[in-house]
């Protein structure tokens, strides 16, 4: 299988323009997104979990270029970047599809379902010239009939909602598609139906599935591997399967722990996620962990691999494995 998403140590900053009158002298912006690095293949599904304000939404929008990065490379089906204005980044939209957590919202409320489906033809110029059939095909795609075309975004259905937004993804036919919450605002047997819909879209087309979550009941039913994000920060990654097993990070063990359907030993961590404005010295995690020791509060953990496949960045990942 070849790769298709391909990002080596990513870094984001933002809000760096001292007029907000919040930055500190010699500040320039907040680290949100700190040395991720992390592949995709094609046909593959890599969920992006963790806590809200982890920086899954602003990592997922900086692979398309839509959050500049402060530096990094981002590789998207064969193409590179190399700034914010290279013209690479169209291509790699082209062939990244997303799907917004609120589809609604990132509809324009005064076009129709046709015109919303056609927008990426025009967009980037590709398409043959009957629009009307090129939109009825994508809604067929996505189990929806033609009567849809002409309906405007408030008369959908949630879940009508979102299968238009997968078919405008699917539109141009990418390489991948970043899926940001997919399920979140759903009834159960909406969710279900989304889900299986992907998968078959997935099988049917060849899709690499890039999905942010903090559901991890999703992430377990549809990922082939999961990274745990942490202050912007990749904390465990590896195979879905390894990772729910026997996960080897505090904070990914005290994640799984909250579900009623882990029988492993249940971990709380106290406290918020701190603010990014002041990360903790040494681990990021250590004011948090119920494991944390000196070495911890004074030294930054590296990326070890403890399986094939399966990384951890920790000092003590032996603790959160017995643990569970």
């Amino acid at each position: 299988m070849s790769i298709v998403l391909n990002a080596l140590d990513l870094h984001v900053r933002l809000g760096g323009r001292r007029s907000l009158g919040v930055l500190p002298r010699r500040q320039s912006g907040v680290s949100v997104i700190a040395g991720v690095t992390l592949s995709l293949e094609s046909g593959q599904t890599l969920g992006l979990v963790g806590e809200s304000g982890s920086g899954k939404t602003t990592l997922g929008r900086a692979f398309v270029g839509l959050v500049p990065l402060d530096s990094g490379v981002i590789q998207v089906a064969g193409y590179t970047p190399r700034g914010p204005g290279d013209r690479s980044w169209r291509q790699v939209r082209r062939e990244t599809g997303l799907v917004f957590q609120d589809p609604v919202a990132s509809f324009d409320p005064r076009m129709t379902v046709a015109e919303l489906l056609v927008e990426p033809f025009l967009i980037h110029r590709r398409g043959n010239t009957d629009r009307q059939r090129e939109a009825a095909a994508l809604l067929d795609l996505v189990g929806l009939s033609r009567s849809f075309l002409e309906r405007l975004p408030h008369e959908l259905s949630g879940g009508q909602a979102r299968r238009v937004s997968v078919a405008r993804a699917l539109a141009l036919r990418p390489q991948l598609v970043i899926a940001d919450e997919p399920t979140a605002g759903l009834d159960v047997s909406v969710q279900g139906e989304i889900l299986n819909l992907l998968a078959d879209l997935q099988v049917e087309l060849g899709l690499a599935y890039l999905i942010i979550t903090h559901n991890l009941a999703v992430a377990r039913h549809v990922t082939d591997r999961i990274a745990i994000l942490y202050l912007g920060r990749i904390v465990e990654e590896g195979p879905t399967d390894a990772v729910f097993a026997a996960p080897a990070h505090p904070y990914t063990l005290a994640l799984l722990s909250a579900e009623t359907a882990h029988s492993g030993r249940h971990v709380a961590i106290a406290g918020e996620v701190p603010s990014p404005w002041a990360r903790p010295t040494g681990c990021e995690f250590h004011p948090r962990c119920p494991f944390a020791r000196e070495l911890c509060r004074v030294s930054a953990p590296e990326p070890q691999t403890i399986a094939d496949g399966h990384v951890v960045r920790c000092h003590f990942p032996a603790e959160a494995r017995s643990a569970a």
